[in-house]
């Protein structure tokens, strides 16, 4: 079962609120203001929204020395504990893929943020026409994306890196689509296996789908 038209066109009419990355290896924070920024929009929270200058701060982000990732879970938390939610990261084995979609789908989270190997700018070349490597960063670097949908055979996504695939000649559009078993693979590399953050509500218990609950 692939993407239908009509989420495509929602997905498509969402991520163009959406901020991309300034820098090369500034991914993390432009993914983090975006999943901050579209829960405050959705429970009209809007003193939660952080601007992307907070939001370096909060990262501890650096141009050239990238961000203090250890950090970031609490000092995001800190941020948003007044308005009743906090940051969760999990990875493998409790993290896959059906957790994932549950997160996607629970109208009381955040959408999640996930971890790519940067493998990831190699096939992103192949799939591409006209899109090229940049080896400074794109070989060296995780790189983390937003998903937004999934289903039994692709992922939709938001990739926070778009004006740099955008901009090399030829290529009129980000990716956005990826077969599902090839971005679990990805997502499975080789740094934190299936690392994800997302943002809940404070106390709060994930049901999976199956109708269970997560402590």
């Amino acid at each position: 079962m692939t993407i239908t038209q009509s989420e495509e066109e929602t997905f498509q009419a969402e991520i163009g609120n959406f901020h991309a990355q300034h820098f090369e290896d500034q991914c993390y924070p432009a993914a983090v203001k975006n999943i901050v920024d579209r829960l405050a929009d959705r429970k009209d929270k809007k003193g939660m929204s952080l601007s992307l200058s907070e939001v370096n701060e909060v990262c501890g982000y650096k141009r050239g020395l990238q961000c203090e990732e250890d950090l970031i879970p609490e000092r995001l938390t800190n941020e948003l504990t007044e308005y009743g939610y906090e940051t969760v990261v999990e990875t493998a084995p409790e993290m896959d893929l059906n957790k994932l979609d549950s997160i996607i789908e629970d109208e009381s989270t955040s959408l999640p943020i996930v971890e790519l190997d940067p493998q990831y700018f190699d096939e992103v070349a192949e799939r591409v026409d006209g899109y090229h490597t940049q080896p400074a960063v794109e070989r060296e670097l995780a790189h983390v994306v937003i998903p937004y949908k999934v289903n039994s055979e692709e992922i939709l996504y938001y990739d926070p890196y778009e004006t740099y695939h955008e901009k090399q000649p030829g290529v009129d559009d980000a990716p956005y689509r990826w077969p599902l078993m090839n971005f679990v693979e990805l997502w499975s590399g080789d740094y934190e296996e299936r690392w994800t953050l997302w943002l809940a509500r404070r106390g709060y218990e994930l049901t999976d789908i199956d109708g269970s609950s997560e402590d």
